[in-house]
């Protein structure tokens, strides 16, 4: 019986662990038929061989690159109260900027240059950084809040609108 395993694709792995498929090209070694005797000078030639690389693996996320040009980032929303801005919120401010005497307008809920001049002169004095002068952002509103009263304490729940 006839050894035909020489014929079969061999797979070998390379130092990289990627393996490799190799397929014998030509007739396999046992199909020839075997000579009478060895000859001393001629030495067997092994099979020619085509190897091929195997597909490589797959990944199953997508694997990004950073880009040349970042995305343009999104126009932070203005955070707290400005110029122009009406209501209960800016009443309160009214109210806690003349407790510590930088407001002296009517507590109207009506964010006004003379709010913004108070407010503006507060941060000032108390170093506050980080926020455009004028406007009540964070930093300025947790110095304020920590140094006065709500409006609804100080006028001891006499709610008159604003």
């Amino acid at each position: 019986m006839a050894d035909n395993r020489a014929a079969l694709p061999t797979v070998y792995t390379t130092p990289s662990d990627s393996p490799i498929l190799t397929v014998p090209v030509g007739p396999s070694p046992s199909s020839a038929s075997p000579s009478p005797s060895p000859s001393p000078s001629k030495t067997k030639k092994p099979p020619a061989v085509r190897t091929r690389p195997a597909p490589p693996p797959t990944r199953s996320a997508a694997v990004r690159t950073p880009s040349a040009t970042p995305p343009p980032s999104p126009t932070p929303a203005p955070v707290g109260l400005s110029f122009g801005d009406s209501g209960q919120e800016v009443a309160d401010l009214q109210c806690r900027l003349a407790q510590l005497s930088f407001y002296e307008g009517r507590e109207d809920g009506y964010f006004d240059r003379g709010v913004e001049n108070a407010l503006a002169r507060f941060q000032d004095d108390w170093g506050v950084q980080g926020e455009p002068r004028g406007t009540y952002g964070p930093e300025s509103r947790r110095l304020l809040e920590s140094r006065t009263i709500s409006r609804s304490q100080f006028h001891d729940g006499y709610d008159d609108g604003y």
